[in-house]
């Protein structure tokens, strides 16, 4: 599935030379029903339907048409606030008029940081302007479309990302007055799938048979994530082997943020001498592909320790320290009293019915917990009582993702049959007062929703190290709400009586509970302070 950006109608064609002395109305009704109809014959030769279409779809809806047209009714994110007016100069501003949480702030700093590592908009402008060929095509290989929230929000991410960096390109476009751009640009979008985006996209191994047909300019994008090393085997196995065909075809190849993990050695090393093999192939593409000697495999992560690693293991390649790319997603309200604004039609938001608890518990289930042993109630309830000095009663619920489409289930219809992130993810955080969770994508979520959260590390480590660098980005904003013991800082928001929300780090199940216990209490006295 793909769709342009730009594109042009047909030239207008003298279709007749003919000269008649007698007036077109007054001929006979064959004459001008052939006239009619070569009229259109040369109209379809030169009619370029996508083209017609693009004058018609906005840009910034033409990665939201393919990605509808392939997931159908399962595409229901969440809806997002605008982050449009947010200015990184307010943040010591204390005397503003509109509440902007400092978290806002923050998430604006880390996506201005993500756009100029990546440059996506001046990558396409430069190519599309210096370029002889005005034709672009993006292709984003083996997106995630199954029930894991945190890949299909990335997912998300970079479909926002292409759809906000394609307009900044095509603004710059309209605005370059210095050189005359010969033809209309155009830009193509597609998705094609290994293993992640299952039956929602087409295959890349039919994408990719064959030599390129087209002259054009073609950027492939890799799925971000956590998994470039052994712990999804699989799902390493096609990446490395796309880029071959990728580059016989005549892509340049970026990989959206990854953590690289490898537990065995062995296979760290098998795998950075089968892309080395790949690397005079690269050099030779880059000699007949692209101009000014740019690298055709240009490597993210989102890891100072993945970014280290990976310079050693693939000298060949660029690489870059970016921020996980689902930052580009939200930020979302998570309000008890104000629910998040319901997708047309659908029950979305379910928290009003739903008793919410003192903690809620997001732990994985699965080889890369280190907390596994550890996720049952007895477990939990004796941590909580040696922690509780006045035995007091801390209500708590142990999840994971898949418990949204049950809890959140119609009476009539049953279990949600919509396994992507939508307005579920965050109600289920939402039904602790604190979240206390091993998934990155949690800790995330639960920073874009402006809750109070602990995340607990897993087997690689990548939630620390993933949130570091993101964090860094701003650090006037990004840790103004993290905890402490003596935080006092009951209203770190702009000028406003806004409930302060704290994030930290636990070092293990027991330590992240007690943290959760420290800002339940801070907010029983906000709580008790409002109330006076």
């Amino acid at each position: 599935a793909s769709q342009r950006i730009g594109g042009s109608l047909s030239p207008t064609e003298d279709v007749s030379k003919q000269k008649s002395a007698t007036p077109f109305l007054h001929r006979p009704f064959f004459k001008r029903f052939s006239l009619l109809a070569f009229c259109c014959l040369v109209g379809l030769m030169c009619w370029n339907p996508s083209g017609w279409q693009q004058h018609n779809v906005p840009p910034e809806m033409i990665v939201e048409t393919i990605v509808r047209k392939s997931l159908g009714n399962l595409h229901r994110p969440p809806n997002s606030i605008a982050l449009r007016g947010v200015d990184l100069k307010h943040v010591h501003n204390q005397n503003s008029s509109v509440p902007i949480p400092l978290r806002w702030m923050c998430i604006q700093a880390i996506r201005e940081r993500q756009r100029r590592e990546i440059s996506l908009d001046s990558i396409l402008f430069n190519h599309l302007v210096h370029s002889n060929e005005h034709q672009l095509e993006i292709l984003l290989v083996d997106p995630a479309y199954h029930p894991n929230v945190g890949d299909h929000m990335i997912s998300e991410g970079e479909h926002v990302f292409f759809k906000r960096e394609i307009l900044r390109a095509l603004a710059q476009l309209k605005e370059n007055t210095r050189r005359k751009i010969m033809g209309t640009p155009r830009i193509t979008y597609r998705e094609c799938g290994y293993f992640q985006a299952s039956v929602y996209a087409p295959p890349c191994q039919d994408l990719l048979k064959g030599k390129s047909q087209t002259e054009s300019i073609k950027i492939a994008f890799w799925h971000g994530g956590g998994n470039w090393g052994d712990l999804w085997k699989k799902i390493q196995k096609f990446r490395s082997e796309s880029l071959q065909p990728l580059i016989e075809r005549g892509y340049r190849v970026y990989g959206f943020p990854q953590s690289l993990y490898f537990a065995e050695r062995e296979v760290e090393m098998e795998n950075a001498q089968y892309l080395s093999r790949l690397s005079s192939a690269l050099q030779k593409n880059n000699a007949t592909h692209s101009s000014g000697g740019d690298n055709q495999l240009v490597l993210m992560w989102r890891e100072h320790r993945s970014f280290e690693r990976a310079k050693k293991l693939y000298p060949f390649a660029k690489h870059k320290l970016v921020p996980d790319i689902a930052f580009q997603l939200g930020p979302y309200r998570a309000s008890m009293s104000q629910p998040p604004a319901q997708s047309s039609g659908a029950k979305e938001d379910f928290t009003a019915s739903t008793p919410q608890v003192d903690i809620l518990l997001l732990l994985r289930n699965d080889h890369e917990s280190i907390f596994a042993e550890q996720r049952f109630r007895g477990t939990v309830t004796a941590i909580l009582s040696k922690l509780s000095s006045n035995k007091e009663r801390i209500s708590f619920s142990i999840v994971d993702w898949p418990d949204r489409l049950d809890r959140f289930s119609d009476e009539e219809s049953g279990p949600d049959k919509n396994f992507l992130f939508t307005q579920k993810a965050i109600s289920l955080l939402n039904l602790g007062r604190v979240v206390v969770c091993d998934r990155l994508h949690a800790a995330i979520l639960a920073y874009l929703s402006g809750m109070s959260f602990v995340y607990l590390d897993q087997v690689s480590g990548k939630i620390d190290k993933t949130m570091t660098v993101a964090l860094e980005s701003h650090p006037t904003s990004c840790y103004h709400d993290q905890w402490n013991q003596s935080a006092t800082k009951v209203n770190r928001m702009t000028g406003h009586n806004i409930p302060a929300r704290w994030w930290s780090r636990g070092s293990n199940l027991t330590h992240g509970l007690e943290l959760a216990m420290q800002m339940l209490h801070q907010q029983g006295r906000e709580g008790s302070d409002r109330r006076r």
